[in-house]
């Protein structure tokens, strides 16, 4: 579904991204972990087309993203940004139904507005459709965007995301507690589950653990490793990439990854 090639990302006179490829096929949650700095987002934006002076090959579902109509693309690609920002008091049913803008004409709008309170559902909001935006915590303006992206490519009511649909997420989770953090992941997993390609920038390494199918890992611009998370998440490589020491253990119950730090250093006075 998703077949990235030669992603090169020059800023500034910087290079943040150098040389990346990878793919993520249909029903695949690739994770794209590393520490700051290490090109994720960058990556990520060259992949939506965000950055247009990158260089290399996005293509999406075997054609070039540049070959795209816009509008088709739309339908069947999301992009969640880290830090999404909304000026207007509009209410949370009405910001999700912003998604459904390239199925005008394809839908009608009693299917838009099934379709955003499906969104919503899945994302634990459902009692949030009159809330103002503007009121809302960080996590729960999250969960709305994360929703408007869900519904952006839900191609009709009780049909979730399906092959040929991509959902790019950038930190989908970083805002959200405990509980809202596996709402949010579930809902993730079970659209990669009906066939959607997800690909997730994360840096909560047990969530990527528990949910991704594939982690590809960005060090210094570069993909380092590409593999199952029981494949790359190694105390050994994590602690190369992290620059602090790593533990991984396994989770009792499902045998998960399980990550922390190794060694905690209380502040000298």
């Amino acid at each position: 579904m998703l077949e990235v090639t030669a992603i090169r990302v020059k800023r500034q006179g910087r290079l943040l991204v150098d040389g990346a490829s990878f793919r993520a096929g249909a029903g695949e949650f690739v994770a794209l972990i590393g520490a700051n700095g290490a090109g994720k987002s960058s990556l990520l934006k060259a992949v939506t087309g965000e950055w247009r002076n990158a260089e290399g090959v996005v293509e999406i579902a075997g054609q070039k993203r540049q070959l795209w109509s816009p509008k088709v693309l739309a339908r069947q690609v999301a992009v969640m940004a880290q830090s999404p920002q909304v000026q207007f008091d509009f209410t949370v049913s009405e910001l999700v139904g912003i998604g459904r803008a390239p199925h005008r004409g394809h839908s009608t709008p009693a299917q838009d507005q099934a379709i955003v309170s499906e969104a919503l559902a899945a994302v634990g909001l459902s009692d949030f459709s009159t809330r103002s935006i503007l009121q809302l915590s960080g996590g729960e303006r999250q969960r709305v965007f994360l929703a408007k992206a869900i519904a952006q490519i839900t191609p009709m009511p009780g049909v979730l995301p399906a092959a040929g649909s991509l959902l790019l997420l950038d930190e989908p989770t970083s805002a959200l507690d405990l509980a809202q953090q596996v709402s949010a992941m579930n809902a993730i997993r079970r659209i990669a589950n009906n066939g959607a390609t997800v690909l997730a920038v994360m840096h909560d390494l047990n969530l990527a653990a528990s949910f991704a199918d594939r982690i590809v890992v960005m060090a210094e611009g570069r993909l380092t490793a590409d593999g199952v998370p029981d494949a790359v998440l190694t105390a050994e490589g994590l602690s190369a990439w992290y620059g602090c020491p790593v533990c991984v253990d396994r989770r009792s119950g499902d045998g998960a990854c399980l990550v922390s730090v190794a060694v905690f250093q209380s502040a000298q006075t």
